[in-house]
């Protein structure tokens, strides 16, 4: 049974983050799946992650000594000093689940080259941050549309789409994505848990996290908008309007005492008002369904200001790091 079943390269990236990379790395070991090779690519700690990770022992350590670290870059010299057919990538903050791989391997196949299944907080329910991230990270099942931190695929596509991009910090996975749908292929989710994410536990990490997230999602979007991705670039001017003009029109009624301009702040807002009554039929209580619905509201300014970042260091030729980023986040 055991000669029967491909070889799989695992390959778990991380960043001054030894204590969670360990834990990674030891879920990896205690897979079900009996024929892994596991490869760990540091994006140039400054910690002692390399040498905790190599007490482990039977593992493929590749270090980068990165000014600016790019994650794609890590994933790009993890996949191509594989040996493996297919390859799981993973996040070094994220524990997996023993039978994923056992469960996944068969639905690669055919258009379907790439696939993922549940990933969820290690403690949901520990804080508010906690919350809002298990649920964001979704629960559909079938085709999607973007490939998270965490996939299987196939090393083929990988070639064939030239991987990730070195020089993105952040929106590699949609940069990616965008790729192997534009060649006509697939990226599933199924209904099997994947990973446990490592806890995101103070406003900090939070703020960060989006802020990034709108980084790379206007990088990616200007990157593809000749091919008539516009999607992206529609995402961006909406939340810039929300951001700009919520803020607005409440100052301009406290200012002038006219209660119209309160009307057109909530007429702007409706959908996220709205969200709190479909997550209730979802079955989210009173409390839960607030804090997502504040985080709604809240999540356009860190989002904005991303986007905005990006598109100054654009026009004046002065780029977001990702050596200034991980310096505010650990």
């Amino acid at each position: 049974m055991v000669n029967e079943l491909p070889l799989i390269s695992v390959v778990v990236i991380g960043i001054n983050i030894s204590e969670k990379v360990v834990n990674c790395l030891k879920s990896v070991k205690k897979s079900n799946y009996p024929n892994l090779e596991i490869i760990y690519v540091d994006g140039g700690s400054s910690d002692d992650s390399v040498k905790k990770v190599r007490k482990l022992g039977n593992i493929k350590i590749i270090e980068l000594k990165q000014e600016n670290p790019a994650p794609g870059r890590q994933r790009n010299e993890g996949w191509k000093n594989s040996k493996a057919d297919l390859v799981q990538f993973l996040d070094g903050d994220t524990i997996l689940d023993p039978d994923w791989l056992i469960n996944a391997i068969y639905e690669i196949k055919d258009k379907k080259v790439a696939v993922c299944g549940y990933r969820r907080e290690l403690y949901p329910n520990k804080n508010f941050y906690n919350f809002i991230t298990d649920f964001d990270w979704g629960k559909s099942v079938g085709e999607i549309e973007n490939i998270g931190g965490d996939i299987l695929i196939k090393k083929s596509v990988l070639y064939e789409c030239e991987g990730f991009d070195n020089n993105l910090i952040a929106g590699e996975n949609s940069e990616l994505s965008f790729k192997i749908k534009d060649k006509g292929y697939s990226i599933i989710r199924i209904d099997r848990n994947m990973t446990n994410h490592a806890e995101l536990n103070n406003f900090k990490r939070y703020f960060w996290r989006i802020f990034r997230h709108g980084y790379g999602h206007a990088e990616v979007a200007i990157k593809f908008y000749k091919k008539n991705n516009t999607k992206l670039l529609n995402n961006f001017i909406k939340s810039s309007i929300k951001a700009i003009f919520t803020p607005l029109f409440i100052l301009l009624a406290i200012i002038s005492k006219n209660i119209y301009f309160l009307f057109f702040s909530i007429l702007l807002n409706t959908k996220t008002i709205l969200l709190f009554f479909s997550l209730k039929k979802k079955g989210l209580n009173n409390k839960y369904s607030s804090i997502y619905v504040i985080h709604s509201f809240f999540l356009v300014y860190p989002l904005t200001l991303g986007m905005l970042r990006y598109i100054i260091g654009k026009i004046f030729y002065f780029p977001f790091t990702n050596k200034k980023l991980f310096g505010k986040l650990y």
